[in-house]
């Protein structure tokens, strides 16, 4: 950067031009070497080491080497004239720094940016292996807990970061390290800028997919819950998003690998009502029944959301309807331990408790329907349904349907591709995956 006065120096003009014999003749005289130059206007001020690294000028910053310089000078911001060679992409200029004083490569500036730090943010991989050569701290951690590797993926401005990322790789980074403040990883900070490169890139390099930040979402619900939205009345789900979880399945992930409702990502896809990921992550082997500590499973979530899709989908991979978990209705200011249908009639979402008995659902004969017990608020307001569930009720169901129910109770997760190995007839087939009700479109 040109500071305003630096014209009225002859040591600058001489650097300038790359007139190394008036350069060094200038030094040999009796020239400053460490001579600086302000800008009284941003009061702020460099070296002239620092603009001869600027500008590349290498038999110039040599000479101004060997002359005994300030190696460690910084600016205002506490560059040094290293920071300013890799900002500029001389790695030439930087490597005569270097073998002059190998510990000028962990200086820090006022923000505890390293030039690793620079070099990663500028995806300057030519420089960062030049630096990982001298001994650079390829984990170095500024005040906030971020390494270099992260700075690339959060401020990189690089649409490809993955020739950095393996550079950094290759240097000794630790690819699991977490930052201070959200206790992120690489990986989560991938997953959350949507950076399909640096995602494959992590995953090869034996990223944790399950990793937890401090509000306990795993790289990928984060990711979820920051990128799948709904978008005109449908769901929507970036293309990137689908091309990591694709990553994700290649890198042998376990959809069932959770501890907590954050972490799940069938849990996440129920909350978020994106029956595409619930689908797709039941076609990849997670549990369609599977419960957090305190019992919520995704039939429960979906329930809770009024989400008849998932709801349905559920069913299709053969949910047990009857799991119990706690639910907080925020009206009563109380958590209560139910199932699904019970929470359909809880909160009025009659048409999912319908379909859940419909579905096979045995518990639905309650003492309210015989008068034994406080009607549901929801079914008072719905004498239809209240009907309806009376006549179930009055009526058993025939021995064919019960044997579907049981056949089903025995089938594993994927019933529609199982029913295949039953010596069954079609017709029985098609009852059995409930084909007609849940309108499959599967033919036997």
């Amino acid at each position: 950067m040109d500071m305003e006065d630096c014209t009225e120096s002859d040591l600058y003009n001489a650097m300038n031009s790359n007139d190394l014999e008036t350069l060094r003749d200038l030094l040999a005289g009796g020239g400053n070497v460490d001579e600086f130059y302000y800008n009284f206007t941003t009061n702020d001020g460099v070296s002239l080491l620092h603009l001869a690294c600027e500008k590349g000028r290498f038999d110039c910053v040599r000479l101004i080497v060997e002359c005994n310089v300030t190696m460690n000078v910084a600016d205002r911001c506490g560059r040094t004239p290293l920071m300013y060679a890799l900002a500029a992409q001389k790695t030439d200029v930087a490597e005569i720094l270097l073998k002059k004083d190998q510990d000028l490569v962990n200086d820090e500036d006022v923000d505890g940016y390293t030039a690793l730090d620079l070099a990663a943010i500028d995806g300057n991989t030519e420089g960062i292996r030049l630096l990982t050569q001298y001994g650079a701290n390829v984990n170095h951690r500024t005040f906030d807990g971020v390494t270099p590797m992260m700075r690339c993926i959060k401020e990189g401005m690089m649409k490809n970061p993955s020739p950095v990322l393996w550079a950094l790789i290759e240097g000794g980074a630790d690819v699991n390290i977490k930052d201070k403040k959200c206790r992120r990883s690489a990986l989560q900070m991938a997953t959350l800028k949507k950076s399909v490169s640096a995602v494959e890139v992590l995953l090869a390099a034996g990223a944790d997919m399950y990793s937890l930040d401090c509000g306990a979402k795993t790289p990928l619900t984060n990711m979820m819950l920051q990128h799948v939205r709904m978008r005109n009345g449908a769901m929507f789900v970036h293309e990137d998003v689908w091309m990591i979880l694709l990553l994700m399945v290649h890198a042998g992930i376990d959809y069932n690998h959770s501890v907590c409702e954050d972490a799940d990502p069938m849990l996440t896809a129920a909350l978020l009502k994106a029956e595409c990921l619930t689908r797709f992550f039941l076609s990849n082997g997670a549990d369609p029944d599977i419960q957090t500590v305190l019992g919520v499973s995704p039939l429960l979530k979906a329930t809770s959301k009024n989400d008849f899709p998932t709801v349905k989908t559920l069913i299709e991979w053969n949910c047990k309807l009857g799991l119990r978990g706690q639910f907080y209705w925020r009206r009563d200011d109380f958590e209560y331990t139910v199932d699904p249908y019970e929470l359909a009639i809880m909160v009025g979402n009659l048409d999912i408790a319908r379909f859940l008995v419909e579905a096979g659902y045995q518990n639905y004969q309650k003492p309210y329907l015989f008068d034994k017990a406080p009607l549901p608020q929801s079914l008072q307001n719905n004498p239809d349904m209240l009907e309806w569930l009376k006549n179930k009720c009055s009526y058993p169901e025939d021995l064919t349907t019960l044997a579907v129910y049981a056949v089903r109770r025995c089938m594993g997760r994927d019933i529609v591709s199982g029913v295949r190995d039953l010596p069954l007839p079609p017709k029985l087939m098609r009852m059995v995956v409930l084909k007609d009700f849940l309108e499959l479109d599967v033919e036997y």
